[in-house]
């Protein structure tokens, strides 16, 4: 067992002396990465309860509980976890070919790519339209459709409020979020920007991202916009983009 190894006790005891001396460094923040929980039900020391309500932390998040399992998942369920882990890392995705005029998201690049984008952007929320621009920029990440920044100068700032929180991208650094607010409705977190972008983002400092879904509708060059699927993305699907997307069902290990 590993606890039997040479400094296998020491390691243990440190990782708890670690959570103690580094806490959390921010209240809120969200993980975007696609995360992989496996959790024991019969867990006396870390109960079934503690993973309830963690989407709300990790929005990308797969959980599998192993059944008669105690604390030491790894040393009583090692075939199990070993599967799920795998199952995990190597799904593969069926590309769909773009047909003409058309891209693949799986064309690309792994590390986002910024672009200036001249088609018609139009948000549209409660009957008002809050955002109207040529001069957007889009971000290109492998297998997502791609996600409009709207400068500021083209959006009604008024309808946007602070909302608590914040998230951290590996690429693009520490975002903030909007709630999006016109007369009587109002929706919490549905845009976003990052203030203080990390080196190659500059251009999209202070623009603003929106979640299609909450909105009346988002549209690009007339065309009215489905949001990527899983809840957490902000990328736009429009005709002329062709997946498989990532936040489909079994699509968190891409």
């Amino acid at each position: 067992a590993a606890m039997a190894q040479p400094g296998g006790m020491r390691s243990m005891i440190n990782w708890y002396r670690a959570a103690v001396r580094y806490p959390a460094a921010r209240e809120n923040q969200v993980i975007e990465s696609p995360t992989l929980l496996v959790w024991a039900e019969d867990d006396v020391a870390l109960g079934k309860p503690l993973t309830y309500g963690l989407e709300a932390w990790v929005p990308d998040l797969t959980l599998h509980y192993i059944p008669n399992c105690g604390h030491w998942v790894q040393n009583e369920a090692p075939d199990e976890v070993n599967r799920v882990l795998l199952d995990f890392i190597s799904s593969e995705p069926k590309r769909i070919e773009p047909g003409p005029g058309q891209e693949s998201v799986w064309d690309y690049p792994r590390a986002p790519r910024v672009e200036r984008v001249s088609k018609h952007i139009q948000v549209i929320f409660n009957g008002v339209v809050i955002a109207d621009t040529v001069a957007a920029k889009r971000v290109l990440q492998l297998a997502r459709p791609p996600v409009y920044y709207i400068p500021p100068q083209d959006i009604e700032m008024e309808h946007l409020v602070d909302a608590l929180g914040s998230s951290f991208c590996e690429w693009k650094g520490q975002a903030k979020y909007y709630t999006v607010v016109v007369g009587d409705r109002e929706v919490s977190k549905s845009a976003w920007a990052y203030p203080d972008p990390t080196e190659g983002f500059e251009s999209i400092r202070d623009h603003v991202a929106f979640y299609a879904g909450p909105m009346d509708e988002c549209t690009v060059d007339g065309e009215r916009v489905t949001p990527q699927p899983g809840g957490f993305y902000g990328g736009w699907i429009t005709k002329d983009i062709v997946g498989p997307f990532k936040g489909e069902p079994g699509t968190a290990g891409w």
